[in-house]
C-alpha cells in the first residue's frame, strides 16, 4: 500500500481514537479534545472536516435530537429506554435529570461537534488562512460549531463556552446570551471563508447565512430586537437571491434520501448507522404494520395531523393512519422520513428561508404570500392571496401552522412555540411550570463538573 494512504489512515485512526478516548461527553469533565498542531497539515484538513461532522453524529444522533420534537405539541410517545430515558418523560414536559441516554446526548453531542471543530479552527489561526483548503476547513469548523452554540442555547440556555482545550472549563456556565452571541460570532466570522453552495454535505456560505437567518429570527422575536428580525430577512434573503443550484425540491420526501438528486437541502449531516440503528427516524415514527419496522409507540398529535388537510398536499400524503395495538387506538404517524440505512439528517432547507422572508415582513406589519405560495406551491397545495387574512396577526398564526407541515420531526418546533407564542399553552396543557422551556442538564455531567448549574427553570422569558 502506499505510504501516504497508510499515513492518512493512520491519521485518522488516530484522530477517532483520541476523539473517542478524550473528550466530548464530559465524562472526563473537558467538552473539547486536543491533537497537537504538529500532528497536523494543510492536506489534512478535509479528513478531519469530515470526522468533525462523525463526531458530531455520534452514532446515535437521532436519539437525542429527537427529544424537543417529542417535547413540543408535534408528537406523542411511548418509547423507553430505562425508567429515566424514555420519551413519554419528553412528551409529559418532565425530563429527569438522571436521563443520560436521551437527554444527555441532547447535552453531549454539541460538545462533541465544538472540540473537534476547536482542532481545525485554532490549527488554522496558528498556520495562516491563505491556502483555499484552510479557509474552507475554518469556515466550516465555524459553522458547524456556531450551529452547536445554538443547540445548547435553545436546549439548555445557559452553556460553558469553550474555544479551545487549553480553555478552563471547570466552571460555571456561560449565560444563556453569551452563548447566543457565540454563535453569532462564529456564523458572522465564516462568511468571509466559505465557498458558495455546492453539495449539502459540505457547509457553504449559503448555510451560514440560513442559520444566522435562523439564528437572528429567534433572538430578534424572543427579545424584541426589531433589528435582529430584519437581519433575519436580510440573510434569508441573500440565500435566496444567490447565483446557486439551489432550488425548492418538487419530490418532498426526497429532500431526506440520502440519495437525493435536489438541491433544497443547504446543509445536512449523514451518518453511516449499524444495523441496530438503521433509518432512526423511519423506524421510530412508522406504525406497526409498516413494512414491521417499528413498534407503533411514536405518533402524531392531533393539533399537526389535522394541518394536513388537504389531500393533494404532499406532506399530506405522509401522514398515515394506523391501530396502535398496545392501546387499539386508531392514531395518525409519519412516514416522511424514509427507509434510508445512511440517514440523512437535514439542518436547514431553502423551504425555512422563504418562510423567513415571510414572517419578518408579516412582523413589520406587511402581508406579502408570496414566499408561503412559493412553498406550498412545490408540495401541491392551495395557495393564497394577501387578501385571505384578515390581519397580520392570521397570517402569522398561518405561517406557524405551514412551519409545522413542512418541518415537523425537523427539531425547529421547540422553538417556534416559542416565538409564535404557543409555549405557554402548551406547557400549562402538561401541568408544569410555564417556565420551563429549557431541558435539564444531565446529573452525570454535575458530577464530573461540580460547578455547572441546573437549568434555570424560575428565570423568566417571553413567550
Amino acid at each position: 500500500m502506499d505510504m501516504k494512504i497508510i499515513n492518512k489512515l493512520g491519521y485518522v485512526l488516530l484522530f477517532f481514537g483520541m476523539l473517542t478516548g478524550c473528550s466530548g461527553l464530559l465524562d472526563d469533565v473537558r467538552p473539547d479534545t486536543y491533537i497537537l498542531n504538529s500532528k497536523i497539515t494543510v492536506e489534512q484538513l478535509p479528513l478531519l472536516v469530515r470526522g468533525m461532522y462523525k463526531r458530531m453524529l455520534g452514532g446515535l444522533y437521532g436519539q437525542g435530537n429527537f427529544g424537543d420534537e417529542i417535547a413540543s405539541d408535534n408528537f406523542g410517545s411511548l418509547y423507553s429506554l430505562s425508567a429515566v430515558s424514555n420519551y413519554t418523560n419528553f412528551d409529559a414536559c418532565n425530563v429527569s435529570v438522571d436521563d443520560g441516554l436521551i437527554c444527555g446526548r441532547m447535552y453531549d453531542y454539541p460538545y462533541n461537534g465544538i472540540g473537534a471543530a476547536n482542532i481545525i479552527i485554532n490549527f488554522v489561526n496558528d498556520n495562516g488562512d491563505e491556502n483555499p483548503v484552510s479557509r474552507q476547513a475554518k469556515g466550516e469548523a465555524l459553522v458547524l460549531r456556531g450551529y452547536c452554540y445554538m443547540l445548547l442555547a435553545e436546549r439548555f440556555g445557559d452553556a460553558v463556552i469553550t474555544l479551545s482545550a487549553k480553555d478552563d472549563i471547570l466552571r460555571e456556565q456561560d449565560s444563556e446570551d453569551k452563548v447566543w452571541e457565540r454563535a453569532e460570532i462564529d456564523l458572522k466570522e465564516a462568511l468571509s471563508y466559505l465557498k458558495d453552495y455546492e453539495v449539502p454535505t459540505s457547509i457553504s456560505l449559503q448555510a451560514a447565512q440560513a442559520l444566522l437567518a435562523r439564528l437572528y429570527l429567534n433572538r430578534g422575536v424572543l427579545t424584541s430586537d426589531a433589528g435582529m428580525v430584519a437581519n433575519a430577512g436580510m440573510y434569508a434573503s441573500q440565500v435566496l437571491s444567490s447565483s446557486t443550484s439551489l432550488e425548492l425540491n418538487p419530490d418532498f420526501q426526497d429532500n431526506f434520501r440520502s440519495g437525493s438528486t435536489g438541491s433544497e437541502v443547504i446543509f445536512c449531516m449523514q451518518e453511516v448507522q449499524s444495523v441496530a440503528y438503521n433509518a432512526y427516524l423511519y423506524s421510530l415514527l412508522s406504525p406497526e404494520s409498516y413494512e414491521g419496522k417499528n413498534s407503533g409507540n411514536t405518533w402524531v398529535e392531533p393539533s399537526l395531523a389535522t394541518l394536513y388537510n388537504e389531500p393533494d398536499d404532499q406532506r399530506a400524503q405522509l401522514i398515515v393512519k394506523d391501530v396502535y395495538s398496545t392501546t387499539g387506538q386508531e392514531l395518525d404517524y409519519c412516514v416522511k422520513f424514509p427507509a434510508d440505512n445512511n440517514p440523512v439528517w437535514s439542518i436547514v432547507r431553502l423551504a425555512e428561508m422563504h418562510l423567513i422572508v415571510a414572517e419578518v415582513a408579516a412582523r413589520s406589519g406587511v402581508i406579502d404570500v408570496s414566499g408561503y405560495n412559493a412553498v406550498r406551491s412545490v408540495r401541491n397545495a392551495s395557495l393564497k392571496q394577501n387578501t385571505d387574512f384578515a390581519n397580520v396577526d392570521a397570517f402569522l398564526k398561518e405561517i406557524e401552522n405551514e412551519r409545522r407541515r413542512e418541518f415537523a420531526g425537523e427539531g425547529l418546533r421547540w422553538m417556534d412555540m416559542r416565538r409564535f407564542g404557543s409555549m405557554k399553552a402548551h406547557l400549562e396543557s402538561k401541568g408544569v411550570d410555564i417556565r420551563r422551556v429549557h431541558f435539564p442538564v444531565y446529573s452525570g455531567e454535575r458530577v464530573n463538573n461540580p460547578k455547572l448549574h441546573q437549568t434555570p427553570y424560575l428565570k423568566i422569558f417571553s413567550f
